[in-house]
């Protein structure tokens, strides 16, 4: 069974999977969670898979990461969370004392720069920016005095009717999208591949296995990039990837949306359109 984390984000790939098996005709139950089998075992180390599930017939193993640009300053690495989880709370909060819904906003950081020392030096401008409320406009949090870089900028998108859907904090990556992508997908399949060592193959034998991603580079669907651009990713992944082992590789991005960058012909296609 899956476990539920308070970390939004952390539910996303999960609550993904619970779909994918109710599409088969299987609930929730069917997805074990097993990332942490060898927790407390003395000697023993964490290793793959994280999630384990049937679906057409076949066993799954997962191994779910999420892709975030490599070329973040560390210090981003600890506070987006809580960045995340402050901003949330306080455009809910000001939704409430508006008597209006809570904003779905996305706030992007220029990742070459550490982040802000403290949720103060940009809480003013953020109640500025939820009070104000002019969607899709680029609000700057940080004053000049702190701003590095390009700072930190808050766009409002949507109104949310529900609190399952928060705005992120993500890393602002620009007109990179398609480099950053192939260069971070390479480097994860590597690491990831070197986690499945031959003594988990035999554990695991007969299972197929999903490399899924919980995307912070595109974040959209692939419509956002033009049609060369991912063509040239989806190439680049199946140059690389060992198909003796990876079933599929999946970005899921924030917005619930499921790109199968490679999918093993032989084998089940995950099911179009899927709503979660």
């Amino acid at each position: 069974m899956v476990k539920q984390s308070d970390d939004y984000s952390e539910n996303l790939i999960p609550e993904w999977l619970v779909e994918i098996v109710k599409s088969d005709g299987g609930n929730k139950d069917d997805v074990e969670d097993v990332g942490d089998k060898n927790k407390g075992i003395p000697g023993k180390k964490q290793s793959p898979p994280d999630y384990v599930f049937p679906f057409k017939k076949r066993r799954i193993a997962v191994e779910a990461v999420r892709l975030v640009p490599k070329n973040t300053h560390k210090k981003w690495t600890a506070a987006v969370k809580n960045l995340e989880r402050q901003i949330n709370n306080l455009t809910r909060e000001i939704a409430r004392d508006n008597g209006t819904y809570p904003w779905y906003f996305v706030c992007e950081y220029d990742p070459h720069y550490p982040p802000p020392r403290k949720f103060k030096d940009i809480k003013e401008q953020a109640m500025k920016a939820f009070r104000e409320g002019k969607q899709w406009y680029n609000y700057q949090l940080l004053p000049d005095d702190k701003k590095r870089g390009y700072g930190m900028k808050l766009e409002l998108v949507h109104h949310v009717k529900h609190e399952g859907t928060p705005g992120e904090v993500t890393s602002g990556t620009g007109f990179l999208v398609e480099e950053n992508l192939k260069k971070e997908l390479q480097n994860m399949i590597r690491r990831k591949e070197d986690k499945v060592t031959d003594e988990v193959k035999t554990e695991y034998e007969g299972y197929l296995w999903w490399l899924v991603l919980d995307d912070r580079i595109l974040r959209a669907t692939k419509e956002a990039l033009d049609p060369k651009e991912v063509e040239n990713v989806e190439e680049h992944v199946r140059s690389l990837i060992n198909k003796d082992l990876w079933d599929k590789v999946v970005l899921v991005s924030p917005w619930k949306q499921v790109w199968a960058i490679w999918e093993n012909p032989d084998s089940a296609k995950l099911p179009p359109d899927l709503v979660w």
